[in-house]
């Protein structure tokens, strides 16, 4: 068992997927967390931040199925492709909205970040399983939650660190980390996972002595 674990994880779809839900992690528990921080900045109250988060947690909820619906029609490469560019237009746009107040403006920019991460978490996931053999399915799943716990956690510490140095802006300066890692995870998904894959077939066909 630990040898067939151990060429899973030389196999470019188990690392991409892993490397991805870091990612995703890491900007959902990250942004929530800079969110709760910056609404207390604005002097929102409990509520407010409540309804403010609605539209954000809504829409992971609802936009689920449709992604696995798309996912199962196009493969996850191009979901989570779609998932990060709705996730980074909708964090950048959160990085210029004056304050955190309920307003028809943060409800539309939180629900089309909420899409696009629900697309990359699903995605991601497919690619992961895709990895392992049926009978290895239940550690696929366990590290898929562990990696997911991973990058929370590095994604709260980040904004915490930044929040006690940047004060007022906290926001717009986690925007920015938020974008970094975004991008991060798009090249993961897109050249890199394309070179590792050429790279494992090159090495099934190299002649061995």
């Amino acid at each position: 068992m630990g040898v067939d674990l151990a060429i899973s994880w030389r196999t470019p779809d188990v690392v991409v997927a892993a490397a991805v839900l870091v990612c995703y992690a890491f900007i959902l528990f990250g942004l929530v967390f800079a969110i709760t921080l910056q609404s207390q900045v604005d002097g929102a109250s409990p509520l407010t931040l409540s309804m403010v988060l609605l539209p954000l947690c809504a829409s992971i909820t609802v936009a689920g199925p449709t992604a696995g619906w798309a996912t199962q029609r196009w493969g996850p490469r191009p979901v989570i492709l779609m998932g990060f560019t709705f996730a980074a237009a909708g964090s950048c746009v959160l990085g210029v909205v004056p304050n955190l107040r309920l307003s028809p403006v943060s409800a539309l920019v939180l629900t089309v970040a909420g899409a696009g991460l629900a697309g990359v978490q699903v995605a991601s996931n497919t690619l992961l399983v895709m990895g392992f053999d049926e009978q290895r399915s239940g550690f696929a799943g366990a590290l898929a939650g562990l990696v997911t716990q991973v990058g929370g956690a590095c994604g709260v510490a980040v904004v915490g660190s930044v929040a006690g140095a940047s004060g007022p802006s906290t926001l717009r300066v986690t925007v920015v980390i938020m974008c970094v890692v975004l991008i991060l995870g798009s090249t993961v998904t897109g050249p890199v996972h394309a070179h590792l894959t050429r790279k494992m077939v090159m090495s099934s066909h190299a002649p061995r002595a």
